[in-house]
């Protein structure tokens, strides 16, 4: 095939019904709309033709031109015959038969998030209950693989083992087979897996589905939205980012804040009142709350200025159309 880009055409009444054609068969009064791919137009070659499609009148003049049939060839570049559509996200669990969906049912108390680049797995396993620490431990032993296992002392685990994942057997690799961007990590939690990803296109999703229930597998979309804002905005806010400074004094004292209504408005308490229930100092209690509210701001502020950048864009624009 030449390395030209064809767009197929539908013929209307004026041709024969149901029959298509290219661009490159339409006689040469026409000619001026076969264009050459040009480097600078991407990947996405279907979107720089999108406005170049001959315009109704001229097509409507070729009634009675005799035109060559031809027979449509899949184009050699690979491109999906499904065009682009803005991405979405969606979030989805998922239930199957695995090693550590087998481990998350067995230890329900326990969450483990998983991050794996295809040739090694990094497993953090947060155990809630202490009693299970030492068959957690055991259970954790016996994988096969390991290459380290580092812990607090307490009840965190961080495992790092090969992987093994294929489509046959792991949700992950069948996620990189449908074009859909997977966004670590996996989070387990009572046999259940917890995923979150990009789609570029709603029949990647769609095919990543039926060769998911091949697994067998149990799933349920928890959610599925456009993304309305700037990709970096809506699915790149780090936990580290905003939670990894604060101390369980501080944590503490925001969960005990929040549930006795001091963030509402009108408040509902004030901090000597929730020092009193905390049975800590009043000044103490003051501290640990405001050192928490700071932290938190600043793990927002980068967040906060992409939002304000896009508010601003997004207002200049209006000003420069009124």
């Amino acid at each position: 095939m030449r390395n030209s880009f064809h767009r197929h055409v539908t013929s209307n009444s004026a041709f024969q019904q149901g029959t298509k054609w290219l661009h490159a068969d339409i006689p040469s009064c026409c000619s001026q709309y076969h264009f050459p791919l040009k480097p600078h137009e991407g990947p996405d070659r279907r979107a720089a033709f999108r406005d170049r499609i001959p315009p109704p009148d001229l097509v409507a003049n070729l009634r009675g031109t005799p035109c060559r049939q031809v027979t449509a060839t899949p184009l050699s570049d690979g491109l999906s015959a499904e065009p682009i559509m803005p991405l979405f996200e969606v979030a989805f669990k998922i239930r199957h038969d695995c090693l550590f969906g087998n481990l998350s049912r067995k230890f329900p108390s326990a969450r483990m998030f998983v991050w794996c680049n295809r040739e090694h797995e990094v497993i953090e396993v947060v155990l809630s209950e202490s009693s299970q620490r030492r068959q957690l431990q055991k259970a954790i032993d016996s994988l096969a693989d390991i290459v380290d296992v580092t812990s607090d002392g307490g009840n965190v685990r961080v495992i790092t083992k090969k992987c093994h994942c294929t489509t046959k057997n792991s949700v992950g690799p069948n996620l990189d087979a449908h074009n859909i961007l997977h966004l670590m990590p996996v989070v387990y939690e009572a046999g259940w897996e917890y995923y979150h990803a990009i789609a570029f296109r709603h029949g990647d999703f769609k095919r990543f589905v039926e060769a998911a229930e091949q697994l067998p597998c149990e799933l349920e979309v928890l959610r599925k939205s456009r993304i309305q804002a700037n990709l970096g905005g809506s699915v790149t806010v780090s936990v580290s980012d905003l939670f990894a400074n604060l101390t369980s004094k501080q944590v503490d004292a925001l969960l005990a804040s929040y549930f006795m209504g001091y963030f509402k408005f009108p408040r509902k308490t004030n901090v000597m009142n929730i020092a009193k229930a905390k049975r800590v100092p009043r000044t103490t209690f003051q501290e640990h709350l405001t050192k928490a509210e700071n932290k938190l701001v600043v793990g927002l502020v980068p967040y906060l200025r992409l939002i304000q950048t896009k508010s601003d864009q997004r207002a200049a624009a209006i000003t420069h159309g009124a």
